[in-house]
């Protein structure tokens, strides 16, 4: 079965995002988003509690351990 990779890719995320200009208080979204594959399959990244926080901080969603804001 496939699963999340989840907090395994936040780190590399958050700081190629560092990296590349934004910082602790730069805004993302938490917000619901799906993928299609090219076989149709739906993906939607949830977070751990199921809710979304809408636009928080890079700081927020790292300290909250947000999966959605890093897709």
């Amino acid at each position: 079965a496939l699963r999340q990779a989840g907090s395994t890719f936040k780190p590399f995320v958050y700081s190629a995002a560092l990296e590349n200009g934004m910082s602790a208080d730069s805004p993302v979204d938490d917000t619901p988003v799906s993928f299609t594959d090219a076989l149709g399959r739906v993906w939607s990244p949830a977070n751990y509690d199921g809710k979304f926080k809408g636009p928080i901080t890079i700081r927020e969603a790292l300290t909250e351990s947000r999966n959605v804001p890093t897709v």
